[in-house]
């Protein structure tokens, strides 16, 4: 069995395609956007939702009420990063952890089943 462990994604929920998380940019190469805890990537969409507030208050026109400030349409969710290196959501591949994730095989569990994202789907 593959080796895997839980890391923490940002993502949206599509009806026809499920859940869509995003990728980052590091040195040329694309890596899926994804935290090795829950808590780091609840922070990252606390401060999405902190610059749609500024947005909001500042009255830039795009953000007509304070629910379109607050609803980002965005959740965080579990995914598998394999030994690899690859992420895995909703047995979609998203891509290569980035360098600052990549965790050495000896500190993975030795098998996890790919977390469920069936409590997440509304």
């Amino acid at each position: 069995m593959t080796k895997s462990t839980t890391v923490w994604a940002i993502a949206a929920y599509g009806i026809y395609d499920g859940w869509n998380a995003g990728t980052v940019e590091h040195d040329s190469q694309t890596y899926a956007d994804v935290y090795p805890t829950r808590i780091a990537a609840e922070k990252e969409l606390a401060d999405i939702i902190l610059e749609r507030l500024r947005q909001f208050i500042d009255g830039d026109g795009a953000l007509e009420s304070l629910s379109d400030a607050l609803d980002s349409g965005f959740a965080v969710v579990p995914a598998e990063m394999r030994n690899d290196r690859m992420v895995v959501l909703e047995g979609e591949e998203l891509g290569l952890a980035p360098p600052d994730l990549i965790r050495s095989d000896d500190e993975l569990p030795e098998a996890v089943d790919a977390p469920s994202t069936d409590s997440f789907v509304e």
